[in-house]
Order: C-alpha cells, then sequence, then structure tokens
C-alpha cells in the first residue's frame, strides 16, 4: 500500500505495516541463517568423517604396498632360487650325459672282452 496523505507523507498504517515486513523480513533471514549453520555443520561433519574414511584408506593402502614389496622380495629370491637350481640341473643333465657315454663305452668294451674271451675259450678247447 502506498498511499500517501494530501501533503505526501506516509500514514501512521503505512509506517506500521512496512515495520511488520520488515520484522518478518528479519525473522526470514534469522531462520535463513540458522539453516545455513545447521547445513555448514553438517558439512563438516560430513567433511569429516570422509577425511576420517580417506585416513583409513590411506592406511590401509600402505599396507597393502608394504605387502606388495614383501612379495616382489620374495619373488626375487623365488627367481634367483629358481635360475640357481635350472644351473645346477644343466650341469648335472651334462655330467649325466657324459657318464651314459662312458657307461656305452664301457658296455662296448665289455661285449669286446666277453667276444675275445669266448674266442680264446673256444681255441683252448679246440
Amino acid at each position: 500500500m502506498n498511499m500517501k496523505s494530501m501533503f505526501g507523507k506516509k500514514t501512521d498504517l503505512q509506517h506500521s505495516h512496512s515495520a511488520e515486513e520488515l520484522d518478518r523480513a528479519g525473522e526470514r533471514a534469522k531462520m535463513t541463517a540458522k539453516k545455513l549453520e545447521a547445513a555448514e555443520e553438517e558439512f563438516k561433519a560430513e567433511l569429516m568423517a570422509k577425511n576420517e574414511e580417506m585416513t583409513a584408506m590411506s592406511a590401509a593402502l600402505h599396507d597393502v604396498q608394504e605387502q606388495l614389496l614383501n612379495e616382489k622380495r620374495t619373488q626375487t629370491i623365488l627367481d634367483d632360487q629358481i635360475e640357481t637350481a635350472q644351473h645346477e640341473i644343466r650341469k648335472r643333465d651334462k655330467e649325466a650325459s657324459a657318464l651314459k657315454g662312458r657307461v656305452t663305452d664301457l658296455e662296448g668294451d665289455l661285449a669286446d672282452l666277453h667276444t675275445r674271451f669266448q674266442t680264446v675259450v673256444r681255441e683252448g678247447k679246440g
């Protein structure tokens, strides 16, 4: 209501109406401020919870990284042991092959000796 008196001044009714509007606006502003404060507190609480969660996840990640590092060290040791064992197997295979060749040679020598022995025995009987 923009009623003015005959002389262009606001009436008392208009002044009291504006005061009521200001009071209501002030109350709305206070309620909005309280809602914002509550939202801010809720946000801070959520932020703290997320921070704690991230700290826990970071600690868990650190533990997993430590376990992975230990597993890699173990894998390196096992790889070295496998390499050493494979080298030893190759060495033993060469030795076994050489011994097999020697056994074959001795079997041939034995067969020759057996043949010569049989020949001597036959010549001795005859």
